[in-house]
Protein backbone atom coordinates (compact mmCIF):
# COMPACT_ATOMS: atom_id res chain seq x y z
CA UNK A 1 0.00 0.00 0.00
CA UNK A 2 1.68 3.44 -0.97
CA UNK A 3 1.90 6.26 1.87
CA UNK A 4 -0.98 8.65 1.98
CA UNK A 5 0.78 11.99 0.97
CA UNK A 6 0.83 14.67 3.51
CA UNK A 7 -1.87 17.45 3.38
CA UNK A 8 -0.67 20.76 4.26
CA UNK A 9 -3.25 23.60 3.40
CA UNK A 10 -2.82 26.72 3.19
CA UNK A 11 -4.06 29.19 5.48
CA UNK A 12 -7.18 30.61 3.99
CA UNK A 13 -8.01 27.05 3.70
CA UNK A 14 -7.07 26.09 7.00
CA UNK A 15 -9.46 29.27 8.12
CA UNK A 16 -12.57 28.62 5.82
CA UNK A 17 -12.10 24.67 7.11
CA UNK A 18 -13.35 25.45 10.78
CA UNK A 19 -14.66 28.76 10.50
CA UNK A 20 -18.10 27.03 10.37
CA UNK A 21 -17.27 25.17 12.64
CA UNK A 22 -16.72 27.50 15.72
CA UNK A 23 -18.84 27.77 18.45
CA UNK A 24 -19.86 30.50 20.67
CA UNK A 25 -17.32 31.95 22.66
CA UNK A 26 -14.65 31.13 20.74
CA UNK A 27 -11.51 33.37 19.94
CA UNK A 28 -10.28 33.21 16.80
CA UNK A 29 -6.60 34.41 16.43
CA UNK A 30 -4.91 35.39 13.41
CA UNK A 31 -1.62 36.16 13.70
CA UNK A 32 0.20 37.52 10.96
CA UNK A 33 -3.46 38.09 9.38
CA UNK A 34 -2.14 38.69 6.02
CA UNK A 35 -1.24 35.60 4.94
CA UNK A 36 -5.16 34.93 5.61
CA UNK A 37 -6.45 37.85 3.66
CA UNK A 38 -3.85 39.06 1.64
CA UNK A 39 -3.23 36.30 -1.04
CA UNK A 40 -2.82 36.10 -4.96
CA UNK A 41 -5.43 34.99 -5.73
CA UNK A 42 -9.76 34.34 -4.61
CA UNK A 43 -8.52 32.58 -1.18
CA UNK A 44 -7.97 35.86 0.55
CA UNK A 45 -11.61 36.92 0.33
CA UNK A 46 -13.27 33.98 0.73
CA UNK A 47 -11.97 33.96 4.81
CA UNK A 48 -12.54 37.78 5.25
CA UNK A 49 -16.21 36.87 3.79
CA UNK A 50 -17.07 33.94 6.18
CA UNK A 51 -15.19 35.89 9.17
CA UNK A 52 -17.85 38.61 8.18
CA UNK A 53 -20.55 36.00 8.53
CA UNK A 54 -19.27 34.50 11.80
CA UNK A 55 -19.62 38.09 13.22
CA UNK A 56 -22.71 38.83 12.02
CA UNK A 57 -24.65 35.58 13.21
CA UNK A 58 -25.87 35.91 16.29
CA UNK A 59 -27.06 32.40 16.74
CA UNK A 60 -23.09 31.87 16.99
CA UNK A 61 -22.48 34.99 19.47
CA UNK A 62 -19.97 36.25 21.06
CA UNK A 63 -17.02 35.32 19.22
CA UNK A 64 -14.00 37.65 19.08
CA UNK A 65 -11.53 37.93 15.99
CA UNK A 66 -8.29 39.01 16.53
CA UNK A 67 -5.25 39.59 14.20
CA UNK A 68 -2.16 41.26 13.90
CA UNK A 69 -0.97 42.93 11.02
CA UNK A 70 2.23 45.18 9.41
CA UNK A 71 0.57 48.42 8.64
CA UNK A 72 1.99 48.17 4.68
CA UNK A 73 -0.75 45.04 4.74
CA UNK A 74 -3.03 46.96 6.47
CA UNK A 75 -2.98 49.92 3.95
CA UNK A 76 -3.11 47.16 0.95
CA UNK A 77 -6.23 45.61 2.51
CA UNK A 78 -8.02 48.72 3.30
CA UNK A 79 -7.35 51.13 0.75
CA UNK A 80 -10.54 51.05 -1.79
CA UNK A 81 -9.19 51.03 -5.77
CA UNK A 82 -10.06 53.89 -8.01
CA UNK A 83 -13.50 53.74 -9.39
CA UNK A 84 -13.54 51.35 -12.37
CA UNK A 85 -11.17 49.42 -11.17
CA UNK A 86 -11.55 45.59 -9.71
CA UNK A 87 -11.72 45.83 -5.78
CA UNK A 88 -10.08 42.55 -4.89
CA UNK A 89 -10.17 43.08 -0.97
CA UNK A 90 -13.73 44.50 -0.87
CA UNK A 91 -14.66 41.52 1.95
CA UNK A 92 -11.15 41.92 3.75
CA UNK A 93 -11.46 46.35 3.70
CA UNK A 94 -15.38 45.33 5.00
CA UNK A 95 -14.22 43.41 7.76
CA UNK A 96 -11.27 45.51 8.95
CA UNK A 97 -12.69 48.79 8.73
CA UNK A 98 -13.20 50.91 11.67
CA UNK A 99 -11.84 48.08 13.56
CA UNK A 100 -7.48 48.87 13.86
CA UNK A 101 -5.84 49.44 17.19
CA UNK A 102 -2.75 51.24 16.16
CA UNK A 103 0.42 49.89 18.07
CA UNK A 104 3.54 52.08 18.04
CA UNK A 105 6.29 51.37 17.13
CA UNK A 106 8.35 51.28 20.27
CA UNK A 107 7.02 51.71 24.03
CA UNK A 108 8.44 54.05 26.29
CA UNK A 109 9.64 52.82 30.07
CA UNK A 110 7.19 55.33 30.81
CA UNK A 111 4.07 53.90 29.24
CA UNK A 112 5.33 50.43 30.25
CA UNK A 113 5.05 51.22 33.77
CA UNK A 114 2.21 53.09 33.64
CA UNK A 115 0.21 49.94 32.86
CA UNK A 116 2.01 47.97 36.42
CA UNK A 117 5.45 47.01 38.13
CA UNK A 118 4.69 43.59 37.12
CA UNK A 119 4.74 44.60 33.20
CA UNK A 120 7.66 46.98 33.71
CA UNK A 121 10.14 44.15 35.21
CA UNK A 122 9.02 41.54 32.24
CA UNK A 123 10.03 45.06 29.78
CA UNK A 124 12.94 46.29 31.33
CA UNK A 125 13.87 42.90 34.02
CA UNK A 126 18.01 43.49 33.75
CA UNK A 127 19.72 45.61 36.68
CA UNK A 128 19.41 49.47 36.16
CA UNK A 129 15.80 49.19 35.58
CA UNK A 130 14.61 50.69 38.73
CA UNK A 131 12.61 47.74 40.24
CA UNK A 132 13.74 45.67 42.90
Amino acid sequence: MAAAAPVRPTRPEAALAVIEQLAPRTVVWLNEAQHYLLTASDPGERPAAKLRSLLADTGRAPVLVLGTMWPEYWDTLTTAPDPGNVDPHAQARALLADHDLPVPPVFSLRSVEAVGKPVARAYCPGPGCGYA
